[in-house]
Order: structure tokens, then C-alpha cells, then sequence
């Protein structure tokens, strides 16, 4: 029986294959009436970027998920998953936890 680590590997890959091909594909016009963008009101947030961004590009380099990386730094996945999404949410100790366990130096996720 495959582990849910090796199956959450395998569906992330299938989806950015599929998310990859449907980028290089052109894009069919949307309906009449069919909004393309998002409500005025509603501001995109981005999770790509600063600490939390530079530690998700990590896990995904090497292939590892954020359970795996909570269970090796001891920082429960809500309290993790809450600080990817929130800049400057991390406390130093997590943050140099979090650095080892991925071998980078802290600065590196500083730097982003």
C-alpha cells in the first residue's frame, strides 16, 4: 500500500503536468457575460513571496510536502501552514529549525 506521502507526491505531479500542459495550450474565450477577472473588491494574495514562499519553493524542489516538513521540525501543520501564508510570522527558533531540517542557511530565506 502506498504511504499518503508517495500518493501526495503523485497527485502534485500529475497536477502541475496538467496545470503546465493547459499554460501552453491557448486559452478558449469565455462565454458571453462570463467575467474573466476578478471582483474589484477582492485583492489577490499572493503566496509566493518573502519567507513562507522561499521555504514552499524548497519543498517543492526536494519533493517534500508540509506534513513532512512539520513532522521534522516539530512545529505543528497548522501553526506551519498559517506561517507560510503570513509574512513574518515565523519565530526565529522555527525559523532555524525549519533551515536546517531543508539545509539551507537562514539567511537564504531571508533574502527573498
Amino acid at each position: 500500500m502506498a504511504s499518503v506521502t508517495n500518493i501526495e507526491t503523485i497527485i502534485r505531479t500529475v497536477v502541475r503536468e496538467e496545470l503546465e500542459r493547459a499554460a501552453g495550450q491557448q486559452q478558449e474565450a469565455p462565454a458571453e457575460g462570463v467575467r474573466t477577472t476578478a471582483h474589484p473588491s477582492i485583492k489577490p494574495r499572493s503566496t509566493a513571496g518573502g519567507v513562507g514562499g522561499e521555504i514552499l519553493a524548497q519543498l517543492a524542489r526536494t519533493r517534500q510536502t508540509q506534513t513532512w516538513l512539520a513532522e521534522q521540525t516539530g512545529i505543528p501543520i497548522a501553526t506551519l501552514s498559517r506561517h507560510l501564508r503570513a509574512p513574518g510570522r515565523f519565530r526565529l527558533e522555527e525559523l532555524l529549525s525549519v533551515a536546517d531540517v531543508l539545509g539551507l542557511e537562514p539567511a537564504a530565506l531571508l533574502a527573498q
